[in-house]
């Protein structure tokens, strides 16, 4: 955790003025990463998770067919404002629930038309 805490603020002084989307299984639960992620981090950048105590993005299948749920996965922003999070399905067999965070037009940089 240190090393990707390092990393990402070495981006985030190499890039100043740039927005940053990081997203991934941290394999930490939501306090843990409280404690080892975001207090380390500090303000500057967004954590995007569900609080609710029910939410989970893993539901792992036991060996009694049960639904083993936890919350290990995350998005981590910096320089957006305008942005929304959310847990959709799974894709395919996987056991991780797909994350979507949504970045307004104004904020993605994109061209809003693209020619092929």
């Amino acid at each position: 955790v240190n090393d990707f805490i390092n990393k990402l603020n070495m981006v985030k002084g190499r890039y100043k003025n740039s927005k940053i989307i990081v997203f991934g299984d941290f394999n930490l639960r939501r306090e843990e990463f409280k404690i080892k992620v975001e207090s380390k981090l500090g303000n500057s950048f967004k954590y995007h998770y569900s609080e609710l105590t029910n939410a989970f993005t893993r539901c792992r299948v036991t060996c009694y067919n049960d639904c083993e749920k936890s919350y290990l996965d995350y998005f981590i922003t910096y320089g957006l404002v305008d942005t929304h999070f959310d847990i959709a399905k799974p894709i395919g067999k996987s056991d991780h629930y797909s994350l979507k965070c949504f970045v307004s037009k104004k904020e993605n940089g994109l061209p809003t038309r693209f020619r092929c």
